[in-house]
């Protein structure tokens, strides 16, 4: 995949952008950010057959990246950088090889500098995970 084809085809807020910038497992793993801004946030991944487990179903690790990308962009504001302080997933179906996932995230509590988020993890067979974080903001750089 070129860098041209992993930069985000819809809008995405200013705030995650610098974020995207300097991301390099993103390139590394297909996942896109296709929205972000307004608390809330879409990222897409394609299960390769290189992302399978030894059961053949997508690796629960790379579920979680997807489902982290999503989650850290929904919590991103101007000005800060968001950093996750902690994160559960619950994986309710398999992904599998030529799925593609959409991981849908939305902030759910913002108080100060902490936000806690909740993320859904989706594929064309239903849900595949449900993903919860809370992130803490930091300066940006």
């Amino acid at each position: 995949m070129s860098a041209e084809e992993s930069q985000p085809i819809l809008p995405v807020s200013h705030a995650v952008q610098g974020m995207l910038a300097t991301d390099r497992s993103l390139n590394l793993l297909g996942i896109r950010v296709v929205s972000a801004g307004g608390d809330q946030a879409v990222a897409q991944m394609e299960v390769t057959a290189d992302m399978g487990n030894g059961h053949l179903i997508a690796h629960g690790g790379l579920i979680f990246t997807l489902a982290d990308t999503a989650f850290i962009c929904a919590c991103a504001v101007v000005g800060q950088m968001p950093v996750t302080s902690s994160a559960s997933i619950v994986y309710l179906s398999p992904g599998h090889v030529g799925d593609v996932l959409t991981a849908t995230a939305e902030v759910r509590h913002r108080v100060g500098r902490v936000a806690h988020c909740d993320v859904t993890v989706t594929s064309d067979r239903g849900v595949v995970a449900e993903f919860r974080g809370s992130a803490i903001s930091v300066s940006a750089r």
